[in-house]
Order: structure tokens, then C-alpha cells, then sequence
């Protein structure tokens, strides 16, 4: 299973555990995504690919990504639990 994979699975696992159970009830950790220091380097690659307008590959691997529902709505709740 692929990093990403393994965090979106693990977060859908908190989510689901927390909607049964509530968040009080959850002692797990929380996932983390360990993969926040590509984003400047696919960035910067992608910036450059840009200028010299080589973009015709660029979604083929780095495909545009949107939050589903689920997670959009664990970073709602993990912020208000914070804010607490």
C-alpha cells in the first residue's frame, strides 16, 4: 500500500471510529502525512515546466487532487476539537 493510501485510509478509519463512537471516545493516534516536503519540489518543478511550457505531461503524474467529503470533514472537526 502507498503512503497516501495508508494515510487516507487511516484517516477514514478515525473518521468512521469518531462518527460511531464521538471523538472523546477516540484514543488512536492521528494519522500523519509525511509527505508535506514534496509539495515545494513538485511545485517548483511544475513552475518550471510552466515557464518553459512543457505542461502536456505535468497532470499526467501530477495529477490534480480534491478532498472528499470524509476528509474535508475530519480537518473540521480536528480544528474545532484544537480549538476547544
Amino acid at each position: 500500500m502507498k503512503k497516501g493510501e495508508k494515510y487516507a485510509k487511516a484517516v477514514n478509519d478515525m473518521v468512521a471510529f469518531a462518527e460511531v463512537h464521538g471523538w472523546d471516545a477516540y484514543n488512536g493516534e492521528e494519522p500523519v502525512d509525511d509527505r508535506a516536503h514534496l509539495g515545494e519540489a513538485i511545485f517548483a518543478l511544475l513552475k518550471e515546466a510552466n515557464e518553459r511550457g512543457e505542461t502536456a505531461g505535468s497532470s499526467r503524474f501530477f495529477r490534480p487532487q480534491t478532498l472528499s467529503l470524509r476528509r474535508a470533514r475530519m480537518k473540521q472537526v480536528m480544528l474545532t476539537r484544537r480549538i476547544k
